[in-house]
């Protein structure tokens, strides 16, 4: 039997695979089009030579057909073409095409099956040169079947919502307006569709894209129908409740404080001054201290203090200078009440620069800020000092800002350099307990992105330890100590100490995004979200904290508003490569495999090991590319210094080979990031059948062993997570 493939790229195949030679050359691929298009009864040489060499005489165009005839029956089988009274037919017994097939399920009405046959549009990419009328018939065929496969998109789609099957129905009506961009009437389907799933953001962002669309191509207005359903949207849509945009007087930023002369002591001192600022600020419940991260991303100097506060959510904004002069220090801060767009109070100190007086400085500040604010902070946290144990060495103060400074870029090279100033900090004062939760930090997180090997872990929990032993009270403390126990896939216990660090310091996001990575990694989609929707509005413009809120959206089944928040890191720092992993598997998810395959192509994220290049298998596999998956799937199995049994696995359980798949798992003896975190809440169309076979419960209860979880996903001992 023949196959001829012409909905999308044309070829002909049989038993053997895809046939070469004579039967494959464009007019002979354009003759067998003609004849599988035309169906029962063929077509007349007449009209066939007119289609196929209408530049040369007719004489000249059938001895040409003859020919082509005889090179076609000799490579596909004589009785293939069968030729009656002046006409060439098709034999259905011994040739089928895709055409047919597609034709016949809507015959039937059954347009899912319809909607599988369909590759892309008829002969998609062909030319026959010289053959103008044979152009002119391709298209009108091409246009002929787009339609019908639109309408069996519709048909599906408009099912779907009957049933109420929302999910189902913003699936087809996708597919329908990437048929139909400029259809108004599709759009408002879509639209509503996604606001049945709750993606209000993406309707909006739908709509939004469909009216410059139209403006940008043919300079009309946006439809009456659009606007009234974007109206409508934004008058049912309720704020969103993990981010409150209004101007929250409780909300605080710090500005970086300026320093008035070129004294690097100065600029050193005002970096101090600010992190300590914020760490003891963020111990009060009654004070929202947004991150510095956020911060520096929108303060230029250039928009004013208003305008940055609006963009952060923010009522209060700390602004401050630093002058030395010798052995003195002066220091001017005022508070910015950003709705009344008025200074609140404004303080300064002109003191000697001495540990003492450095120290004083910033609990007096801390004191004014709260008060101020009516922040009552917790007694317990009165009773002692807000913030960091003392120094009593500016030195080793200046050295840890400057750490804590390069710990902030997320870069080998930054984390590397707090390293070093970190140490030396501590070599000046070995009780220094900030410097001791920073080389934490530095060593954890060189290992977390992919830059250090295992051992930097030992040192990094000592450091740890000593923190939390000099101060128990500190919530960076603990959260270095969660960090610690995450690395090394001890969930729970990761777990309650970034829950007693926000416990002491309620507005740390690290803590919470921390918490939130935990979470996803023990299979806790719901508890990762809420983890980030409380660590966004603390650092809103940081790309890791706002990476985390997109895949945890995707965990939870809201691929359209991870899509988003994608995108959204991913411009926050175009060069880290995590928000294009996550963007790329939103696009999966969402069906646009093609843009998600783009995306995928030679990206590198190191924590996530071969984890793209294994969705890049699985994207080829949902594009109909089986040959390049199982290229990849090759390499993981043949890779360099052992088979990387993890991808393999999930590529042989998305080809539907169960049995290959769990043994590439039985052999699995560590569950790193990848692929604990796609085996919990990925690939949902692709990983069906693994998660509905008997034996996939047996291997989710190994990973959550792996992550220090019982079998069941439950705490040891009973207890609960948070």
């Amino acid at each position: 039997m023949v196959e001829l493939e012409l909905l999308g790229t044309a070829a002909i195949k049989d038993a053997n695979g895809p046939i070469t030679g004579p039967a494959a050359h464009r007019h002979s691929l354009a003759l067998l089009a003609l004849l599988a298009t035309e169906g029962t009864g063929g077509m007349a040489r007449g009209r066939l030579v007119g289609y196929l060499w209408p530049e040369v005489s007719e004489s000249t165009a059938r001895n040409r057909l003859s020919t082509h005839l005889h090179r076609v029956r000799g490579t596909i089988g004589a009785d293939t073409i069968r030729s009656t009274s002046g006409r060439l037919e098709l034999d259905e017994n011994r040739a089928t095409s895709d055409v047919t097939a597609f034709r016949e399920a809507l015959c039937n009405e059954r347009p899912e099956e319809a909607v599988s046959i369909y590759r892309g549009p008829f002969l998609e990419g062909f030319f026959l040169e010289g053959a103008i009328e044979f152009d002119r018939w391709m298209e009108v065929e091409r246009r002929r079947l787009a339609l019908d496969y639109r309408g069996a998109l519709e048909t599906l789609a408009s099912r779907s919502t009957e049933r109420g099957d929302a999910e189902r129905a913003v699936r087809w009506w996708r597919e329908c307006h990437s048929e139909a961009p400029f259809d108004s009437r599709l759009v408002a389907r879509f639209m509503e569709a996604l606001c049945e799933t709750g993606n209000t953001a993406g309707a909006l962002e739908l709509a939004g894209r469909h009216i410059e669309l139209l403006e940008r191509e043919f300079g009309a207005p946006p439809p009456d129908e659009i606007e009234a359903l974007v109206r409508r949207v934004q008058k049912a849509r309720t704020p969103s409740p993990e981010i409150d945009l209004e101007l929250d007087p409780h909300a605080v930023a710090i500005l970086p404080l300026a320093t008035i002369g070129d004294d690097p002591e100065a600029a050193d001192f005002a970096l101090g001054l600010r992190d300590d600022l914020l760490a003891r600020l963020s111990r009060s419940r009654d004070i929202r201290v947004i991150s510095m991260d956020s911060v520096d991303r929108l303060w230029d100097g250039k928009r004013s203090i208003g305008e940055l506060g609006r963009e952060l959510g923010c009522g209060t904004v700390i602004e401050g200078r630093v002058r030395k002069a010798g052995e003195r220090v002066r220091v001017n801060v005022h508070l910015v009440d950003v709705t009344e767009d008025t200074h609140r109070w404004a303080e300064s100190f002109d003191r000697q620069l001495t540990a003492n007086d450095l120290f004083a400085i910033q609990s007096e500040l801390a004191r004014r800020i709260a008060d101020s604010l009516e922040g009552a902070v917790d007694p317990e946290v009165r009773g002692r000092k807000i913030g960091w144990p003392d120094t009593e060495d500016l030195e080793a103060y200046r050295l840890r800002a400057q750490g804590r400074a390069r710990l902030d870029e997320r870069t080998e090279k930054g984390m590397r350099h707090a390293e070093a100033l970190f140490r030396e900090a501590l070599e000046r004062d070995p009780g220094y307990a900030p410097g001791w939760t920073g080389l934490c930090h530095a060593l954890a997180l060189l290992y977390e992105y992919g830059y250090a090997d295992e051992e930097v872990l030992e040192p990094a929990e000592a450091a740890a330890r000593r923190a939390v032993e000099l101060d128990p009270g500190s919530g960076p403390a603990h959260t270095s100590l969660g960090l610690i126990h995450e690395a090394r896939r001890e969930g729970p216990a990761a777990i309650r100490e970034y829950a007693q660090a926000v416990r002491l310091q309620p507005s740390a996001a690290d803590a919470l995004n921390w918490m939130s990575w935990t979470y996803q990694n023990l299979g806790r989609a719901d508890e990762a979200l809420a983890a980030s929707q409380q660590a966004v509005p603390l650092n809103p413009l940081a790309p890791e904290t706002v990476g985390n809120l997109a895949i945890s959206l995707l965990m939870t089944g809201r691929p359209d508003e991870a899509l988003l928040e994608a995108r959204r890191a991913r411009s926050l720092q175009p060069d880290e490569t995590t928000a294009t992993f996550y963007e790329a598997l939103a696009l999966q998810r969402l069906g646009r495999v093609s843009e998600a395959g783009e995306l995928l192509e030679d990206l590198a994220v190191p924590w996530a090991s071969s984890g793209p290049r294994c969705t890049l298998a699985l994207v080829c596999l949902e594009a109909g590319d089986e040959s390049r998956a199982l290229e990849i799937l090759r390499e993981f199995e043949g890779a360099e210094g052992g088979v990387d049994h993890a991808s393999a696995a999930i590529v042989r359980a998305a080809l539907g080979e169960l049995d290959s798949a769990f043994a590439h798992f039985d052999a699995v003896d560590r569950w790193p990031y990848w692929p604990t975190i796609p085996l919990h809440h990925h690939f949902p169309r692709l990983l069906a059948g693994l998660r509905a076979d008997a034996r996939f419960e047996r291997l989710i209860g190994r990973v959550r062993r792996g992550w220090g979880l019982n079998e069941d996903g439950s705490m040891p001992g009973g207890e609960g997570l948070s």
